[in-house]
């Protein structure tokens, strides 16, 4: 007879709960996930966790990760005090704003640009007149410091007789042929005023003092038309024109430089035809200027100027040098 074996009774044994990996299995190794017990619930998922998984959004809500759509912010590409404050505070008609700051920022560079360019060319103008007309190009220049003597030697024959000329008009031997030259012999004013007589300008009254008027005139001109008893207002004047006069009692001389004739008046015999009383009287100023004055003048200033007249013959030459 067989007996069986004792049955013994059966326990059961609650298995441990999954413990976490602390560290990932070695390549090759079976992971077999293991259910919770079933007298336990798993714990509810984090909000956070809700979130990433889409779970915790409203119906109609997208689970992606795209950022919300932001209304973009104007900000000028330069940085200048009117655009800044427009960056500070953007709004629809920032862009508006800037375009007109920058209109007038335009406009404003442009018309100081335009200002200094103006200046800039008034001053340049202004200097070229005061510097007056470009000189000729000479090919020499006559100075005491010329370094190249034997080129200077080469043209003395073409150089030397203007120069002599020049020197005798500077030492007052031949006038230049302008009235600008010609001022009255030292002490000649005061003669003139302490001898000169005419019943028409000049009279002596019942004192003993002489009384002066103009010798002209002139109506709606004249300074001094009536007797006074100084002078100060008058200076003298010529009856016929300067250069008139100068013409019609200058003989022309021919001198000579060494190299050249010149056709020239003396300054001496100029200066006699100046001071000839009898073409002298008291003019004030105005009438002394004035057109019918004027009109009694030759004023041909270049016809009296020294002329060439050709070269000089040598040791023949009979003419006087300067």
């Amino acid at each position: 007879m067989r007996v069986s074996p004792a049955i013994r009774p059966t326990r059961h044994v609650q298995a441990p709960a999954p413990q976490p990996l602390t560290r990932a299995p070695a390549i090759g190794t079976r992971v077999i996930a293991v259910a919770p017990p079933a007298g336990r619930r798993p714990a509810a998922p984090s909000t956070a966790a809700q979130l990433r998984s889409g779970s915790a959004l409203p119906s109609g809500a997208s689970s992606s990760r795209e950022r919300p759509t932001v209304p973009p912010v104007y900000r000028p590409a330069r940085s200048t005090p009117v655009q800044a404050k427009l960056a500070i505070q953007p709004s629809p008609a920032a862009a508006a704003l800037h375009r007109a700051a920058a209109h007038i920022a335009r406009s404003v560079v442009q018309l100081a640009a335009r200002r200094a360019s103006t200046l800039s060319k008034t001053k340049m103008s202004m200097a070229k007149a005061r510097a007056g007309a470009v000189p000729y190009a000479r090919s020499r220049r006559e100075s005491v410091s010329y370094k190249n003597v034997e080129a200077h030697e080469d043209c003395a024959s073409f150089i030397l007789p203007y120069k002599a000329k020049d020197d005798a008009v500077k030492n007052k031997i031949v006038w230049s042929g302008l009235r600008a030259n010609v001022p009255w012999s030292t002490g000649f004013a005061a003669a003139f005023w302490n001898t000169y007589s005419d019943d028409d300008t000049v009279r002596t009254s019942k004192g003993g003092s002489k009384e002066w008027r103009c010798a002209h005139r002139f109506e709606g001109v004249c300074q001094q038309p009536d007797w006074e008893k100084s002078h100060l207002g008058l200076e003298i004047g010529h009856i016929q024109g300067f250069y008139s006069h100068i013409a019609s009692t200058v003989n022309t001389k021919v001198r000579c430089d060494g190299a050249r004739h010149w056709l020239v008046m003396l300054y001496d015999d100029v200066v006699a035809a100046n001071e000839d009383i009898s073409n002298l009287q008291p003019q004030c100023k105005k009438c002394n200027r004035d057109p019918r004055q004027k009109s009694k003048d030759d004023q041909g200033a270049g016809k009296y100027q020294p002329e060439e007249q050709g070269l000089c013959p040598g040791e023949d030459c009979a003419f006087k040098k300067f």
